[in-house]
């Protein structure tokens, strides 16, 4: 059907962009990836490839093979405009995104140009792949299909955001890694997850999005009864650059003393004055009366009170009268 149709024109693509980066009049490609820290193995493991500049050359390469044109439509890898079908993935380098079992089901292409060009042309930094009958990016993350033994023997797994940061941890030898693909980490990954390990440390950028994001992606963990902690990334830095500077320890350091969500949220509460404590901690008691596990409730209720030095009974009343409130709606909408 579709579904294996599809996966064999990724399977070719792939091929494809991959041949492409070996390819001898592209080798400054393969040297900045190189001096960039990826080795040709790293390159190959994850079938990292290259697309071209012009306009249509995997369109062509496909009007040789007998595929469906509706698997041809569906596969998210061509664009109808003007000039009729042409490639989706232009001039970038491209990420191969697999499934957990190792198919390859979409691709991620990051810009080569510098990011002066960028601003002028108004180009997005990557592009993914849309989403397709095989690819649903709630459910995907990037080398799971590659990390997930490592994830199950070290009962621990690291989330991070980019494709550069994942392969940057795996080939330094920290290989219980996923990276979520381009998009906020969702109950989808959570579940996946979860089926390997209940810990997950989360190594998101140092600068404020990425701090924004981490705290967003530990409160969708617990919510799914996982236990989350944040490894912290120096200001301004992420995994990728960290490891490339220092080698691996530094990251280990920080990975052995990862800080817990309620920890994390609170030290970022303070650095900026203007904030006061009591919406800090009702914004936070919000997030966590959405936990149906009363036990993880009480635990994090607990630690919020040691750490900002409140008395556990006020905050558990703050609880809940937001629980009553909740409720009230519940009951409101039901009837």
């Amino acid at each position: 059907g579709v579904r294996s149709e599809l996966l064999e024109i990724n399977k070719f693509t792939s091929e494809v962009y991959h041949k492409n980066l070996f390819d001898l009049k592209n080798k400054g490609i393969l040297d900045h990836l190189n001096k960039r820290g990826f080795s040709n193995d790293t390159i190959k493991i994850f079938n990292l490839g290259l697309s071209f500049s012009e306009w249509n050359i995997v369109w062509k390469l496909f009007q040789e093979k007998n595929y469906k044109a509706q698997s041809m439509k569906e596969s998210g890898l061509f664009t109808y405009t003007k000039k009729g079908y042409i490639d989706r993935f232009r001039d970038r380098i491209i990420f191969t995104i697999y499934d957990s079992i190792g198919n390859p089901i979409a691709f991620a292409g990051r810009t080569i140009k510098k990011d002066e060009d960028m601003k002028s042309k108004k180009e997005a930094k990557f592009i993914n792949s849309s989403e397709t009958p095989l690819y649903n990016k709630s459910k995907v993350l990037y080398g799971l299909h590659e990390a997930k033994d490592h994830i199950s023997t070290s009962n621990n797994a690291i989330i991070v955001e980019g494709y550069f940061d994942f392969l940057q941890l795996f080939q330094a030898g920290i290989k219980n890694v996923v990276a979520g693909c381009g998009t906020s980490f969702t109950d989808g990954h959570a579940q996946m997850l979860k089926r390997l390990t209940k810990n997950v440390q989360i190594a998101y950028d140092g600068d404020s999005a990425g701090i924004f994001s981490a705290i967003k992606a530990g409160y969708v963990l617990l919510k799914n009864g996982l236990n989350p902690s944040i490894i912290e990334i120096p200001d301004a830095k992420d995994p990728d650059d960290w490891i490339l500077d220092s080698g691996p320890d530094p990251f280990l350091e920080s990975a052995k003393n990862s800080v817990s969500l309620m920890k994390f949220s609170y030290n970022n509460f303070k650095k900026d004055s203007r904030n006061d404590i009591v919406s800090f901690i009702n914004d936070t008691i919000a997030e966590l009366s959405q936990i149906s596990d009363s036990v993880i409730t009480e635990i994090h209720l607990k630690e919020l009170a040691t750490i900002t030095n409140i008395s556990f009974e006020s905050i558990k009343q703050n609880f809940e009268s937001i629980m009553e409130k909740k409720n009230k709606r519940g009951k409101m909408q039901k009837s």
